[in-house]
């Protein structure tokens, strides 16, 4: 079983499809006033927020691997960690995160450093994991 957050984001969407392709079981988690019926047919929906760490936990158990995608927010780093702290102590196998391209811990800029602190801390969570840093994408080129 595979757990996407932030499965309503254009790359949580596109993953979902992927994976549903390839006959994976998906979880994807819903929040308090979404509707569970915008997540796909065949996609298991739980209801969850990273900012109640109980319901992160709660969506994790019997989950192998989770897709984080968290938006901006001044709750960022708070949010990232619930989840890899929950999927460390629900067992969970594989974390691939979204982040972006020049995430440091260090930088002065917010967004940047915000990523970077959230990528730092996953990378020693002992947990496997992945960081992906998209940088541009298809939908923000204008076509003339």
């Amino acid at each position: 079983m595979i757990l996407v957050i932030g499965g309503r984001s254009k790359i949580g969407a596109a993953l979902i499809d992927l994976l549903l392709k390839r006959k994976e079981k998906v979880r994807a988690l819903v929040r308090a006033g979404e509707q569970s019926t915008t997540v796909r047919q065949g996609v298991e929906s739980v209801l969850g927020d990273l900012g109640a760490p109980a319901s992160i936990h709660t969506a994790m158990r019997g989950v192998d691997g989770v897709f984080l995608l968290c938006g901006p927010t001044p709750d960022e780093v708070t949010f990232n960690r619930t989840a890899v702290d929950a999927a460390r102590t629900e067992g969970v196998q594989f974390i691939v995160r979204s982040s972006i391209m020049g995430a440091n811990p260090s930088s002065a800029a917010t967004f940047i450093r915000d990523h970077g602190l959230c990528d730092e801390y996953l990378r020693n969570s002992a947990v496997q994991y992945a960081i992906v840093r998209p940088n541009t994408f298809m939908q923000s080129v204008v076509e003339s």
